[in-house]
């Protein structure tokens, strides 16, 4: 039988999974089989996409038990020592992306490839078959790969925050916070934020306790990532009309993150100036979180216009567009016609289809080439 990953000479690519969309329905196994054993976590989740609920733990025949076996087999293991032994060419040359995948290519041109986000997939697959798992344990396999984009962190979180018991993990998480170690600390106040997200018979959980440790934490925090989250998470927890007196402070830290969090919190506040401020910010993503903020929560302050004005040439293209999709709801033919130009972009495209339907609602029907 040939290595799901070991390709000849000549094979450009190893991702596999294309026209599967439709889900597993048995006749597809093996695509599942082979993103399992190459860490397409993707591909995983695009094959139950279509799939409702959780899959019954009851029926061991089912090829999810084969595929979580085949994920599980990778863990703990280094992924360059395993793809050159199943290369078997201990001499091969290796290179990674900026992804993490890895290429091992032996000398006769054949070559082995695989992505590190295997128990990402054993905890996705675990958790659709109801397999219990620990607050303690996602921690502890988040840590193993303690960057917040990566597949088992993300996963992890995700195991975590669908807990039943939302008091007791938001407790849990609210420990976490005083923590010596930094990405324990981002990790709780991932899930704290994200709990605070959830909206539950349509309502925010308001959880009133949530308020005092937050805040104690606003003023010991000093990793800008942790304090990002921290400022998210208050931001959530809230009352409407409470504002967070510290957010001015803030505003000024090195960390962009932060800036980033404050003009997200900054919302509603009234603040425009201060927003405007961080619209001409030297980081494009706290520029652009701005110019959204203000153009979509203070479209007729005339600050919010000069922001929007000061933005139109942005060396950002991001922040261009969003600037542009303000003006033109405004009314600036000119800035109307440059995001057409620019429309062939699907980001584009749906701006321009945004500013289409402001001015339709009020009542102006575009009238720009």
């Amino acid at each position: 039988m040939s290595d799901r990953l070991v390709h000849d000479p000549g094979t450009e690519s190893a991702v596999r999974g294309a026209g599967h969309e439709e889900g597993l329905d048995g006749t597809n196994a093996e695509v599942l089989f082979w993103a399992a054993d190459y860490g397409a976590i993707d591909v995983v989740e695009r094959l139950f996409q279509h799939r409702t609920g959780h899959l019954p733990l009851i029926d061991p025949g089912h090829p999810i038990h084969t595929a979580l076996r085949i994920a599980r087999d990778w863990v703990g293991r280094d992924l360059e020592t395993e793809l050159r032994h199943r290369l078997a060419a201990a001499d091969a040359t290796v290179s990674r992306d900026a992804n993490g995948r890895m290429r091992v290519t032996a000398a006769d041109g054949r070559w082995a490839e695989a992505q590190p986000t295997h128990l990402g997939i054993v905890t996705l697959l675990e958790r659709r078959l109801l397999i219990p798992l620990s607050r303690d344990e996602l921690l502890a396999r988040a840590l193993t790969d303690p960057d917040p984009g990566s597949a088992t962190w993300t996963e992890s979180w995700h195991g975590v925050y669908n807990l039943p018991d939302r008091e007791a993990t938001f407790d849990w998480a609210a420990a976490l916070l005083t923590h010596a170690d930094r990405d324990v600390r981002l990790f709780g106040a991932e899930v704290v934020r994200t709990i605070g997200m959830q909206d539950v018979d349509g309502e925010q959980p308001g959880f009133d306790r949530a308020l005092p440790p937050l805040r104690e934490r606003l003023a010991a925090e000093h990793d800008g990532a942790v304090l990002s989250e921290l400022i998210g998470a208050f931001d959530e927890y809230r009352a409407p009309a409470e504002e967070l007196p510290e957010l001015v402070t803030f505003a000024r830290h090195a960390h962009p993150g932060v800036r980033r969090a404050v003009a997200l919190g900054l919302t509603g506040s009234g603040r425009e100036s201060l927003l405007a401020e961080l619209a001409a910010d030297t980081d494009a993503s706290v520029r652009r979180t701005a110019v959204i903020v203000l153009r979509d929560h203070a479209p007729d302050s005339p600050v919010t216009a000069g922001a929007l004005s000061a933005r139109r040439d942005d060396p950002d293209p991001e922040v261009r567009l969003e600037a542009l999709a303000g003006l033109a709801r405004r009314g600036d033919k000119q800035a109307y016609r440059e995001l057409q130009d620019r429309s062939d972009g699907s980001h584009a495209y749906w701006l321009l289809y945004d500013v289409d339907r402001h001015l339709r609602q009020d009542g102006t029907v575009p009238s720009c080439p």
